[in-house]
């Protein structure tokens, strides 16, 4: 996960694909969850959930990569979880959806804790216009790059990419 600005705007950003990208899944759907644990007065612990509200969440189908966003703004749980304190918290992301070739069910999901976010980082760019003879334009995916991610504010010289820990 990696927090970046959008238009002077903080969002914290991740991204997938499927493993077969020219399948791709059919209704897509992906949540973030918010856990962290709490301590009432009372003497009552437990685990606070809370489904973190996306940019876009349903997609009619994803056949080469998504990137989901949470806007961090005031009223981000996220965002009070990262300035409030030091402690650990969870973030589970799930993908649920239907195979594109098989129609079998899909779902999937990782847990990322407070050292899992980068800030000031955004991804490397995975897509690559490629043109053959008669200049026919081709998409080349670079599947290599999903986790790669570079310093905001500049271009994407090869060696300035680095892998997402």
């Amino acid at each position: 996960l990696v927090i970046n600005q959008v238009d002077g705007i903080p969002y914290l950003q991740g991204r997938f694909t499927p493993i077969r990208p020219r399948y791709g899944i059919f209704n897509a759907t992906i949540q973030v969850h918010l856990a962290k644990s709490y301590s009432s007065k009372e003497g009552e612990s437990g685990v606070f959930m809370k489904l973190i509200p996306l940019v876009i969440d349903t997609l009619p189908v994803v056949s080469m990569m998504f990137k989901f966003s949470h806007k961090l703004d005031g009223s981000s749980e996220v965002r009070k979880a990262l300035i409030e304190s030091n402690e650990d918290f969870g973030l589970y992301v799930t993908l649920t959806g239907a195979d594109a070739c098989t129609l079998n069910p899909v779902y999937d999901y990782v847990r990322y804790h407070r050292k899992d976010i980068i800030k000031n980082v955004r991804f490397a760019d995975m897509m690559e216009n490629v043109y053959s003879e008669g200049n026919k334009k081709d998409v080349y995916i670079h599947l290599d790059r999903l986790n790669k991610v570079i310093p905001c504010n500049t271009s994407e010289p090869q060696d300035q990419v680095f892998y997402a820990e």
